[in-house]
């Protein structure tokens, strides 16, 4: 199994060239746990080029100030976040979505 990691960030706006990486996951599907502290809206996507263009509507999850969302990775497939606005935290925890069992052995 591996590790759960936590992660605070602080976004770039929408229309960046460079939207914050919040995970990408590897061979496994992974839970990632998103929290907005503020103080504007954040824009999460599975695709960074969506969040490149001003305004960012398709194919985009808005997460407002306060609010939490829980996204499932499937193997090899990101999540990317963008601000409506300067200075948007994100609080991020990974885990493993589906832990894997030893089927009791140890």
């Amino acid at each position: 199994m591996q590790p759960s990691q936590l992660n605070t960030l602080v976004l770039p706006i929408v229309g960046s060239q460079n939207p914050a990486t919040l995970m990408k996951a590897a061979q496994i599907p992974l839970r990632v746990v998103v929290l907005n502290t503020g103080p504007g809206t954040a824009l999460l996507a599975h695709d960074p080029g969506t969040l490149t263009n001003a305004p960012a509507l398709a194919n985009t999850f808005p997460l407002p100030i306060g609010r939490e969302g829980t996204f499932v990775l499937a193997p090899k497939q990101g999540l990317y976040a963008v601000g409506i606005g300067a200075g948007v935290v994100l609080g991020v925890a990974i885990s493993e979505a589906l832990p894997v069992s030893d089927g009791g052995l140890t």
